[in-house]
């Protein structure tokens, strides 16, 4: 179906596992509650950065590989890209900005408000990874590790890879595009490897990894766009295996192993796209709530951090809950279950409250203002299934 307010394309099952990955990658930052930590698919959550570059490079196959055919239309569509992405991003960057000069304050009046944990004011989130930050460069290699808002590294890096799309896309031809993804993504692939550098690279190759996978998605959408209209499909018994394939590859997968889980990403994408029958899988997660995740999961994504930040801040500094160092060394609270879920569901409450407020006070205002400044025309617009629910997906 086609959502006459959006008219665009999307698919909902993939937007309510992007949901899910965003929430998984809240709980992953919310390791000072021990019942999170203790799930090994949350302490490897840091590898579902890689499902959204995957999820991300298939949507803009989609939705620009047949529209970017000029200088003037990767220029619009890098625009877009940027009203997409950079609003917020620039939000809560000046936010945190404003929360190291309060601490700096903080510590010239000790006799007024004394912080437990004694932070030490701009030694890291200092001048040079401000612009770093602010310029979006912040995960090139050029410091030794992550500022301001930690997860800003993977936009910042997407955003980048987003122009190298359309420029490969451009000069590659209607007729090569596939073929200089394909080579683009083995390129990144390699890169790491000969850097020795694993999947898991952020701040110093986190460039490499989002090339790696997300032409890794626009290929998936070529692969998915040349056997849309045959007969072939998925049972829903097989894909339920791949996902669980997948799923222990998360959380199992080591070294270069991981390397596989891009692909395995596109494969689950494909497997949900083609699953047959009454589409069980795909029933599931188009559910009101998962989507509801899906739609704010930019915004879960970019401002969990803060939240949290804040949150170790009441709990360690202003009224110390008791804490104790877990088996890998990591101070930790040492509350009951009961207590930690009690705290845990206070703080995703307010997560997802903040994150609907800034998607719909930035994200969406954004959104929108950038379609009326900027309009791709398709040369030939990609067909989906009749029977995939579609609407624009905000990748």
């Amino acid at each position: 179906m086609k959502d006459s307010a959006s008219g665009k394309n999307y698919f909902a099952s993939m937007d309510s596992l992007r949901g899910l990955a965003a929430m998984t990658v809240v709980l992953f930052h919310f390791q000072l509650m021990p019942i999170w930590s203790s799930i090994r698919w949350i302490r490897k959550g840091a590898l579902l950065v890689d499902f959204f570059f995957v999820l991300s490079g298939f949507v803009i196959a989609l939705s620009y590989a047949r529209k970017i055919n000029s200088a003037q239309t990767v220029w619009d569509f890098q625009k877009k890209r940027f009203w997409r992405l950079y609003p917020l991003h620039l939000v809560i960057l000046l936010v945190y900005l404003l929360v190291e000069c309060a601490i700096y304050w903080v510590s010239l009046h000790p006799e007024i408000l004394q912080l437990a944990s004694n932070p030490q004011p701009f030694k890291v989130n200092n001048l040079g990874t401000f612009f770093s930050n602010l310029f979006l460069v912040q995960a090139m290699n050029l410091h030794k590790g992550l500022s301001f808002n930690g997860p800003s590294w993977s936009i910042s890096v997407e955003f980048y890879t987003y122009l190298l799309f359309a420029l490969v896309v451009w000069f590659a031809g209607p007729k090569r595009w596939v073929k200089a993804c394909a080579v683009m993504s083995v390129l990144g692939a390699l890169t790491l490897v000969a850097l020795d550098a694993p999947l898991t690279s952020y701040y110093d190759y986190g460039f490499f990894r989002c090339i790696y996978s997300f032409f890794a998605g626009a290929c998936c959408f070529a692969i998915y766009d040349r056997y849309k209209d045959l007969d072939w499909q998925v049972s829903p018994l097989k894909l339920s295996a791949l996902m669980g394939v997948t799923v222990m590859f998360v959380m199992y997968a080591k070294g270069y192993l991981q390397f596989a889980l891009p692909p395995l990403y596109g494969m689950v994408i494909l497997g949900l796209l083609f699953e047959n029958g009454s589409k069980p899988i795909n029933r599931v997660l188009m559910v009101a709530p998962l989507r509801y995740l899906g739609r704010i999961s930019y915004s879960l994504y970019m401002t969990h951090i803060l939240i949290w930040y804040f949150f170790n801040l009441i709990f360690i500094d202003l009224w110390p809950l008791p804490m104790k160092a877990n088996k890998w060394g990591n101070m930790q609270f040492d509350l009951p279950i009961w207590q930690q879920l009690a705290y845990s569901v206070a703080g995703l409450a307010i997560v997802i409250g903040v994150s609907e407020l800034t998607y719909r006070w930035i994200e969406d205002r954004f959104r929108i203002k950038s379609k009326r400044k900027v309009e791709l025309e398709p040369q030939v617009a990609p067909q989906l299934p009749k029977d995939q629910t579609s609407t624009a997906m905000s990748s």
